[in-house]
């Protein structure tokens, strides 16, 4: 994304297309993909990239690129206008949208003129296959989105209503492998991302586990009965604090982290051999563990605070 006044472009429209592009240094690809899910055997993900050849020619956006990568369950509101407000300049600045409303891709793809992936989403009922699809997408969206020249990724939640101007900045500065800042719902000191944790998690017996892999028994991940988990809040004097796990509210990961594999993990890592799934350490939680057994780490930054929209009256009761 650039601050350049450019032209509304559709490459469905390919002479309005050619066009546009004679005037505007623009480059534009769209594609579709299959990407089928067990509920949903046709699905297809549509594909739209479009690049600012103007800002490319020279090599100054390449030092500290930087990617924002959003997912949408539904529409996107208010990002550009979040992403605007950051202090980082926009001509390093990339942006990959994931998005499962075929009305809003469109809107995107005539007004946003940026890195653009879509897909339907599958509807999951439980938190596992939610969790499942998220990592798959997220995935997805990467893939998709990072060049060679990106330095880092952040990831933003779709429903988060404020972040510091600073903060993007402060995450590159750091120089640290991944990191994540506290995340209140707007109005409270909630502590809304439990996901980001340090401490122990509890084991499920051998009896259990096995009861589980039969479909029998149903494991709830969280944090271990010692009272040694500690969440963000529970941080808030240090500047930086090691995390054993990471949730997804923003998340700042260096490039060359996720290129060498550490993504988003699609099933439970913890505990899972060759024939069976895990019971722990799914999506965000996966990558900060496949991220330490290669030698990264993972931060809070407890003392930056973004803030998440309120929770709907069916958010608090789910």
């Amino acid at each position: 994304m650039t601050e350049a006044d450019t032209e509304t472009l559709s490459t469905m429209d390919s002479a309005r297309c050619r066009a546009a592009l004679s005037l505007n240094p623009l480059e534009a690809f769209e594609t579709v993909m299959p990407i089928p899910t067990d509920d949903a055997p046709d699905q297809v993900s549509m594909f739209y990239r479009l690049r600012n050849l103007g800002i490319m020619e020279g090599d100054g956006y390449i030092k500290d690129a930087v990617l924002l990568v959003v997912v949408y369950n539904n529409k996107v509101r208010h990002f550009v206008q979040l992403v605007l407000s950051f202090d980082y300049p926009t001509t390093k600045v990339s942006l990959g949208i994931l998005t499962s409303s075929l009305d809003e891709y469109d809107m995107l793809k005539q007004l946003f003129h940026a890195i653009l992936t879509t897909a339907r989403w599958a509807h999951a009922s439980v938190q596992k296959e939610r969790r499942r699809m998220l990592a798959r997408y997220r995935n997805y969206a990467l893939s998709q989105s990072l060049e060679s020249w990106h330095s880092h990724v952040v990831w933003i939640d779709a429903d988060i209503a404020v972040i510091p101007s600073y903060l993007v900045s402060k995450m590159v500065a750091a120089k640290l492998d991944i990191l994540q800042p506290l995340c209140h719902l707007t109005g409270t000191n909630f502590d809304y991302d439990l996901n980001a944790w340090h401490g122990n998690r509890k084991l499920p017996t051998q009896e259990e586990l096995e009861a589980y892999r039969q479909g029998n028994f149903l494991f709830v991940p969280g944090p271990a009965d010692d009272g040694l988990t500690r969440h963000m809040n529970d941080m808030r004097w240090h500047e930086f604090y090691p995390l054993d796990s990471v949730g997804g509210t923003m998340l700042y990961v260096k490039a060359d982290i996720h290129r060498q594999g550490v993504v988003f993990t699609t099933h439970h890592v913890i505990g899972s051999d060759w024939k069976y799934e895990g019971y722990d350490g799914i999506e965000t939680e996966g990558l900060c563990y496949v991220a330490g057994m290669l030698g990264y780490k993972c931060y809070a930054m407890p003392q930056d605070i973004i803030y998440h929209h309120p929770m709907s009256k069916k958010e608090r009761a789910s």
